[in-house]
């Protein structure tokens, strides 16, 4: 029924068409790089549809992370050193075509909302991916508590900066965000291949920890301080009447579907040990379901609209919490399967359909454009 009459109401997509993008605030890193974004999109030729860009910047980032995957299905394993290298040039062209989607827009007189959507969209799928290669190429799959942290904190992060635009009605970026977060991942990556990735295990004699676990705690420092700003300006209210959000309803709704997806990929990692035997795949399998609820959240800013309390996304969740709890009537790893492609069929049917519902209503296609005009 969804796939006849789309996932957006004619009111969503009419406020869609009219939404226009306001962002604030530029990262350190970034006045640094502009220069070669600029360069970048200026080699890029005039018909190339900046979806195009942005999808191509994707595919990167997912193929090369996983032949790393493929190798380290444990997270235990050494991989060869070139897939370390392969991960980080992987991510320096997502991060490089990510930035000049837009100026490619603006290029070619080209701005759409789609555009915007489909920017959000793939960056909240790489997330995962970047979640997963870091994670492998430290081999976390030896340390389960950091493995659970970083699993679980980078969406949650991901999803409160929406959230606060969601309220506010602006994107806020800071001083130290996500350019400089992938920056250090590449650096990580390139210092894997070279020295190999137990360096991440040597022990911190000063701390008595391990490299790894101290890159932890320094990184669960840093998240909660940026997820702290994220709450005062969401507790500070929206422009919606009594303070509250953009599409008038509370500014604590969007805690709701994320809270509840914390607690039901807590219990599953923490109640059975699929954490242990099969890190990778549930990393990039289950936990894809924190970016369709984060896709959820920026359409629901975007079209001004109350943002859904329950979600498809927790039905592969669930599944296996409700396995895990009957003392899996199904095999585990059958059911880790199944829910890994259900989560995955989920999110890529809602992208699919949103995407054409939007692209037809605003009467432009997805990877082709009209070349209008092309500024200097």
């Amino acid at each position: 029924l969804q796939t006849m009459i789309g996932y957006l109401t004619t009111q969503q997509l009419d406020r869609l068409k009219h939404h226009k993008y306001s962002v604030t605030g530029r990262s350190l890193v970034e006045n640094y790089l502009q220069s070669y974004w600029c360069w970048l999109v200026d080699q890029m030729p005039l018909w190339l549809a900046p979806n195009l860009i942005t999808f191509a910047g994707l595919m990167v980032n997912v193929v090369t992370t996983l032949v790393l995957a493929y190798y380290c299905p444990l997270m235990t394993e050494e991989a060869p050193g070139w897939t370390y290298i392969l991960c980080g040039l992987g991510l320096f062209a997502f991060q490089s075509l990510d930035a000049i989607d837009g100026k490619q827009a603006r290029r070619t007189s080209n701005q759409t909302p789609l555009g915007e959507l489909f920017d959000h969209g793939c960056d909240s799928i790489s997330m995962i991916f970047v979640t997963a290669g870091l994670t492998i190429s430290m081999q976390f799959g030896y340390d389960y508590t950091c493995l659970l942290l970083y699993a679980s904190c980078a969406p949650v992060l991901f999803y409160c900066a929406h959230w606060q635009a969601y309220v506010t009605g602006t994107l806020r970026f800071h001083q130290i965000d996500v350019t400089e977060a992938q920056i250090i991942v590449i650096g990580m990556f390139i210092l894997t291949s070279i020295l190999g990735p137990r360096i991440w295990s040597i022990k911190i004699w000063t701390l008595g920890i391990t490299v790894k676990e101290a890159f932890t705690i320094f990184s669960a420092i840093g998240s909660s301080m940026l997820v702290a700003v994220h709450f005062k300006g969401i507790l500070g209210g929206g422009p919606g009447k009594n303070g509250t959000t953009i599409a008038g309803n509370s500014v604590i709704s969007p805690a709701i579907p994320i809270t509840t997806m914390v607690v039901l990929f807590g219990y599953i990692c923490t109640k059975s040990d699929l954490l242990i035997k099969h890190p990778t795949l549930l990393v990039l399998g289950v936990s894809i379901a924190f970016s369709k609820l984060t896709m959820k959240l920026v359409v629901a800013h975007m079209s001004k609209s109350a943002m859904d309390l329950m979600d498809s996304a927790m039905i592969a969740p669930v599944l296996l919490v409700l396995n895990i709890y009957f003392r899996n009537i199904v095999n585990p790893y059958v059911m880790l399967l199944f829910c890994s492609a259900l989560a995955w069929y989920d999110i890529l049917h809602y992208c699919w359909v949103v995407v054409l519902q939007l692209a037809k209503h605003l009467e432009i296609n997805v990877f082709t454009i009209n070349l209008r005009v092309a500024s200097n």
